[in-house]
């Protein structure tokens, strides 16, 4: 199963007149959601560093490995290590050039892999030590990781935190894979969160924070075994890689909703210059970049906005995604009692 994951803007976000300026192919303001279709200026503003890539080019890189690193010109030396030709760092990461992140690593087939720190056990929504990397204290959960999973337990409800059985603390550094959740049956799930990406400098999380960790909880809620069904000669039921949804279930009705009509564009999509072109002519229809990846991944990205947004009073489409969560009153309590809480 792949990871289901949110990833962040590279690159440094400049935020004047209600405007977004970035190294990237997203530079309006009208190119992330706001009910006002205005971006938010401030330190705290809930639209800044949105998990969208600066592309679909570097969101189809990062997921399915679309473009490996070319190394057929460089020379390794016998410790596997670049030689020194000032792109390569003596300690194994990539010097600060902006392509490399330096928490990470190449696995060995030249991908690109998050880091793990920390592995913790799940039990009755407390964290326990299971595995911890170099660094990290014995005894205790670092104070980083507890607040971290201070703020999932106040965000993911009982129901939903009964499924998590592990929190991983891991990171490829700042702008990447913010976080994911990971499951091999649908049941028990992992979820790691990159603490670069969710903690200011003082170690709180920030309100984008709050929203990956709402996006998360989105596919716990869409994609457990609760929502699946073992019937897949159903033709109208929504089938994914992780099952196949029943007929009520929340990903199946968005589907049918929002994205039948886009299935031929979507299917048509076979390289990286039709993926960018397939969300600059459907834009209007995506909260952010990042969701015009799939189904799941909008899915998950208009529930993020339907927990930490005002409730929009247009009929655009984006709207209409967020308003089709209030159809639902236990989501809607859901959304009240984060509000309450989660955001504090």
């Amino acid at each position: 199963m792949k990871k289901l994951i949110t990833l962040l803007l590279i690159g440094t976000l400049a935020f004047s007149n209600g405007m977004v300026s970035a190294d990237s192919k997203v530079t309006k303001s009208d190119d992330v959601y706001s009910p006002k279709n205005q971006i938010e200026t401030g330190a705290e503003s809930v639209y800044q560093k949105i998990y969208s890539m600066l592309s679909i080019k570097n969101l189809l890189n990062s997921i399915f490995n679309l473009e490996a690193r070319n190394c057929a010109a460089d020379a390794w030396t016998e410790d596997g290590t670049w030689t020194e030709d000032g792109t390569w760092a003596e300690d194994d990461t990539w010097i600060a050039d902006g392509t490399w992140a330096e928490d990470g690593a190449w696995t060995e087939d030249d991908t690109w892999a998050e880091r793990e720190l920390a592995i913790y056990k799940v039990v009755d929504g407390k964290i326990s030590k299971d595995r911890l990397g170099t660094g990290a204290d014995a005894d205790n959960p670092i104070a980083s990781h507890q607040a971290i999973w201070d703020k999932v337990v106040q965000i993911v409800p009982a129901k939903y935190m009964a499924m998590i059985e592990s929190f991983t603390i891991s990171t490829d550094g700042y702008g990447q894979i913010a976080a994911y959740v990971d499951s091999q049956d649908n049941k028990s799930w992992k979820i790691a969160v990159d603490p670069k990406d969710v903690l200011d400098e003082k170690g709180k999380v920030t309100a984008e924070g709050v929203r990956t960790i709402s996006h998360e909880l989105a596919h716990l809620i869409s994609l457990n075994a609760e929502q699946m069904t073992a019937d897949t000669g159903d033709r109208n039921l929504f089938t994914i890689e992780e099952g196949t949804l029943k007929k009520d279930a929340y990903l199946n009705l968005y589907y049918h909703k929002f994205w039948t009509h886009l299935m031929d564009q979507f299917n048509s999509v076979n390289s990286e210059d039709e993926a960018i072109q397939f969300y600059e002519r459907n834009q209007d229809n995506f909260i952010t970049e990042y969701a015009a990846s799939n189904p799941v991944e909008d899915f998950a990205e208009s529930f993020a906005y339907f927990i930490t947004s005002e409730k929009p009073t247009d009929n655009g489409v984006r709207s209409k995604k967020i308003l089709f969560f209030y159809q639902y009153p236990e989501l809607v309590a859901m959304r009240n009692q984060i509000s309450a809480t989660g955001n504090k």
